[in-house]
């Protein structure tokens, strides 16, 4: 039989038929395990996913650094459907081995629990792929859409889950997610990961399918945090979120468009934010050999005056770890630019990519920031837009379902801005380098 196959979150796996039907792969065994002979929504499913990646950075955030380090992470799930009832564990173990390496949370958790939820279906056993209303409570990990907006961070080396509730309805072509929860602070050491009492995270995420290859999602967002820090000051935020995406894939070409708009407060000014970002290509051949043209661009709104009582500073409230790929960078606060890109595909399996992001400013009198959202340099550091020019080469290649390899280098060339802009008095920024090699083992 053909496998259900392994998604980003596994979670949404649904590897019931294989209590029934085995594909002939003997690691499939432990996919769906019968707990009864006569009901056939009573089943555990085990998954383990290995990563190694090593990573190499010259003049990390355009810093004089030169420092590279073996990247481990081990995700072991146990997935236990009873019914109508079930419960979904997942534990984490992730280290940086370098004995120069910080200690830092998104390199290193000695053990950690990334998911432990109870689900209850309604209208259907949970066993089903898509019951009708589902119930969760406990720890989840969150990502959706084109994962600007919500993300669990997973391409870092840490996952950032989050304690709450949530409740996906289900009805025709649409699928809707309304959630209330903490975000969780990633300890390095085991048994130190806590929900953050200082900020909380609700909304609303409905997706429908258009057809087999589109989808439309809609969404409403609301972050809270006691604290928050921008160069205009530190103080309560309370933001909230509107956006609207659509993507779809067809035979030849592809598209990707998210628009989101932003309302609010912060530490007494009226936040009044957006972000534009679209993505379009184009594929050529056909069989083994395809290659797609491609290009995009987008806008975040950067803070146009520090003084006003207007604050225009969008600010994605979980945003993936690798706001550009492969690479942290500048973060999506107050940037501007576009990406031309090529790809080539063999077999389906191997994929080569060159991608070449070209950065701006969007206000020249705000700062930059990282993708995790911390400061990098301070808007009167410099006057110019221009920020720098990131390129990257990538390869993957999926030897079969189970192993994938990664490669990739990317160099940041920094611009106007950045020369103006030292790292510290006198030391001026520097352009950075970054290869990396992965390889992700799943079962």
């Amino acid at each position: 039989m053909q496998p259900p196959g392994y998604r980003y979150l596994p979670d949404q796996e649904n590897w019931k038929p294989f209590c029934s039907v085995r594909s002939g792969d003997l690691l499939d065994t432990i996919k769906c395990m019968p707990l009864s002979a006569r009901d056939n929504n009573r089943y555990v499913s085990i998954g383990v996913d290995v990563r190694l990646k090593y990573e190499h950075f010259f003049n990390k955030d355009w810093n004089t650094t030169n420092n590279g380090y073996l990247l481990e992470r081990e995700l072991a799930h146990v997935d236990l459907h009873f019914d109508r009832l079930r419960t979904f564990v997942e534990v984490e173990h992730a280290t940086a081995t370098n004995q120069h390496a910080p200690v830092d949370p998104t390199w290193r958790d000695d053990f950690a629990t990334t998911s432990a939820y109870v689900q209850y279906a309604v209208g259907g056993a949970t066993g089903a792929s898509v019951p009708p209303i589902a119930l969760m409570i406990g720890r989840q990990r969150l990502a959706y859409g084109s994962e600007r907006m919500i993300d669990d961070r997973s391409g870092l080396n840490t996952i950032q889950p989050f304690d709450g509730v949530r409740v996906r309805f289900t009805a025709g072509s649409w699928t809707t997610d309304a959630f209330a929860a903490r975000p969780v602070n990633v300890g390095a050491y085991a048994f130190d990961d806590l929900p953050d009492r200082t900020r909380s995270f609700s909304g609303v995420y409905a997706t429908r399918t258009l057809g087999s290859q589109s989808t439309l999602d809609l969404y409403g967002l609301i972050d809270q945090r006691q604290v928050q820090f921008y160069y205009r000051g530190v103080g309560p935020e309370v933001r909230d979120t509107l956006g609207v995406r659509y993507a779809t894939n067809a035979a030849h070409y592809d598209t990707d468009t998210e628009i989101d708009r932003q309302f609010g407060a912060f530490a007494g000014a009226t936040i009044d934010a957006y972000a534009i970002e679209t993505n379009l290509g184009y594929d050529f051949g056909s069989g083994r050999n395809r290659f797609r043209l491609g290009a995009g661009g987008g806008i975040a709104s950067g803070d146009r005056n520090p003084h006003s009582s207007l604050f225009t500073e969008f600010r994605a409230p979980y945003p993936t770890g690798l706001t550009v790929g492969i690479i942290e960078a500048n973060g999506n606060e107050n940037t501007s630019g576009f990406t031309p890109q090529v790809s080539y595909t063999y077999n389906h399996k191997v994929t080569a990519a060159v991608k070449d992001y070209f950065f701006y400013r969007q206000s020249t009198v705000d700062g930059v920031y990282s993708a995790p959202g911390y400061p990098l340099r301070a808007p009167g550091a410099g006057t110019a837009a221009p920020l720098g020019n990131l390129g990257y080469v990538s390869v993957v290649d999926a030897l079969d379902r189970h192993v994938s390899l990664y490669g990739a280098y990317a160099r940041y060339l920094i611009g106007q801005y950045l020369k103006e802009a030292p790292q510290q008095p006198g030391i001026p920024s520097v352009s950075t380098a970054y290869y990396n090699l992965w390889l992700d083992y799943r079962i």
